[in-house]
Formats: C-alpha cells, sequence, structure tokens
C-alpha cells in the first residue's frame, strides 16, 4: 500500500486532528526518541522535588511549626522553582523538534536532510525564542491588570474596590489568553525556520485572521477548539497511564499521601509514567505543528507554492 499524502494545505478542524494522529503514527519513533530524551530527566527530577515536598507536608502536619520547619520550606522553594522552569522549557523545546520531525512529510520540499542535525543546530535560536515567551506569558497578565489595579486604586467605597478588583482579574486573564494563542505558534516556527525570539513576531503574523475570513477560520478560535479537544483525548490517555500508580498505591500503600510508593515498586512505575509519557505527549506538540503549517498554507500559499514547483518537474 502507498504511504499516504500527508503533505499540507487548508484543513479543518477535524482534518487536523486527523492529521495529527496519522503523523504521530508515521513519526512516532522519532518523536518518542525526542521526548524521551528530554523528559525523562526532567520527570524524574520533578518527581524527586515532588517527593521531598510531600514528605515536608506529611511531617508538617504531624507537628506544630517551628522556625527549623519554615526554613526547610523556603530552601525547597529554589530546587523546586529551578525544577519547573527545566520542565517547562524541556517542553518548548520538544514543540520546536516535533515541528521539525514532522516537516518531512507536511513539507517534503523544505524538509532538512537530516532533522536530528537540524533540531541541534537550531537549539539556542530554539531557547531564545522560548525565553521570549515566557517573557510575553509572563507581561501580558501584568499589563491586562493595569486598568483594573488602577481603578482600584482610585476607588473610594468597597464597591468600586470590588469592581476595580474584578476588572483587574479579567483583565489579566484576557491578556494571558490572548498572549497565549498569539505566541503559539512560535516554537513550531523557531524549529521549523530557525527564527529565534523573533519567532514571537513571526507567530504574531501567522495568527491573525484573513480579513474577511468566515467566524469558523479564525485562527484564535481553531486553535481554542483544537487545545481543548487535544487536551480532552491527552487527559483520557493520560487517565489509562496512571492507573498501575492507583493499582499500586491501593494494594502496597493505601491511605499514603500522594500514592507515595515503596521504593522496589516506585521503580517500575516511575519508568512506565516516563514511557507512557514521552509516547502521548507528541501528540499534542504534532497538533499544534499541522496548525502551523495550516496556518503558512492560509497565509502564505504554501500548498500553492509546493503546486508551483511541481509544474516545472518533467513527466
Amino acid at each position: 500500500m502507498a504511504p499516504r499524502d500527508l503533505s499540507i494545505r487548508p484543513l479543518g478542524l477535524g482534518e487536523i486532528l486527523d492529521r495529527a494522529v496519522a503523523l504521530h503514527r508515521r513519526h512516532f519513533r522519532s518523536l518518542f526518541a525526542a521526548a524521551l530524551l528530554v523528559e525523562a530527566p526532567l520527570f524524574v527530577l520533578a518527581r524527586v522535588e515532588l517527593g521531598r515536598a510531600q514528605a515536608f507536608l506529611l511531617s508538617a502536619a504531624s507537628g506544630a511549626a517551628s522556625a527549623g520547619r519554615l526554613r526547610e520550606a523556603v530552601e525547597m522553594l529554589p530546587p523546586m522553582a529551578l525544577a519547573g522552569g527545566l520542565l517547562f522549557f524541556g517542553q518548548l523545546w520538544v514543540s520546536a523538534a516535533a515541528a521539525v520531525l514532522v516537516t518531512p512529510s507536511l513539507d517534503p520540499a523544505a524538509a532538512p536532510a537530516s532533522p536530528w542535525r537540524a533540531i541541534l543546530r537550531r537549539t539556542p535560536g530554539v531557547l531564545g525564542a522560548s525565553a521570549a515567551v515566557v517573557c510575553a506569558l509572563l507581561a501580558a497578565p501584568a499589563l491586562g491588570a493595569v486598568p483594573g489595579a488602577l481603578l482600584l486604586w482610585r476607588a473610594g467605597s468597597g464597591g468600586g474596590q470590588l469592581v476595580g478588583g474584578a476588572a483587574a482579574v479579567l483583565g489579566a486573564g484576557l491578556a494571558f489568553l490572548a498572549a497565549f494563542l498569539a505566541t503559539l505558534l512560535a516554537l513550531p516556527a523557531a524549529g521549523v525556520e530557525g527564527l529565534g525570539p523573533r519567532a514571537l513576531l513571526r507567530s504574531r503574523w501567522l495568527m491573525r485572521a484573513v480579513p474577511g475570513a468566515p467566524l469558523r477560520e479564525r485562527p484564535g478560535l481553531v486553535a481554542s477548539v483544537l487545545l481543548l479537544a487535544v487536551f480532552a483525548i491527552t487527559l483520557a490517555v493520560n487517565g489509562l497511564a496512571g492507573l498501575p500508580r492507583a493499582v499500586a498505591a491501593a494494594a502496597l500503600a493505601p491511605g499514603a499521601l500522594g500514592g507515595r510508593l515503596p521504593a522496589a515498586a516506585e521503580v517500575p512505575v516511575v519508568a512506565f509514567e516516563v514511557l507512557a509519557l514521552a509516547a502521548l505527549r507528541p501528540f499534542g506538540l504534532v497538533a499544534v505543528a499541522v496548525l502551523y503549517f495550516d496556518r503558512r498554507a492560509r497565509r502564505e500559499g504554501l500548498d500553492l507554492d509546493r503546486w508551483a514547483r511541481t509544474l516545472g518537474t518533467p513527466a
């Protein structure tokens, strides 16, 4: 049977999900390796820090608060923040890597001869784009909360303060959502096109709606529904992946905080969770990569350019 043609063209929402499933299956080994390379050590690090936090909470719940416990809690914050930051940046790197790995199927003419070499060569730019995304996502809610904060500051009554606080929270939430959607395609752009922080501007341009486009083709709406669908799918599958820990906790450590297991059971359960994470996580990233190529087809005629190149090919 001839391999299915997955080259890009403007797609509907259902077609984007269908294309993501097909690409995840076709490039499963490479996507699994990329996710495992980055997320396995970071997952173990996060598990260690989470175990420390659970142990601290368990000991704190059994006795009165003390200066020693407070100092221990403060000392735990930097390594936990570092683990969270590394996990987030690793996820962004895998996002860019996933887009590069599926490029040969979506846009064969632009595919690098060696995707892995391309990923390594573009890693500094990807990290720069990741830092820019983080800054944008932190700055947006702060700026969005300014009008409500000013209203809260100038309010002379309880009602005015309530309105100002609600406006600040709403403004921060809407600004974060707008920034998240505007920067959604920054990492695929950084990986595929070799961009650095300028990938934010590239993503913002791609996520602009084409003038006169119907509501169902608005990129913000399409991206929101796509992410909700991907979240629902991955949540269901991740629930199945978490069954071994739940079963082992119920059998070996009933009532333990956070499902903590004996060391002999914790190692194989963590290994299973890492493998399941590396196998399942790339699906959502591939869906975002398909959306990136879909937006390029709609905004730049990427599919038409590919078709035009074939016109010069001898029959």
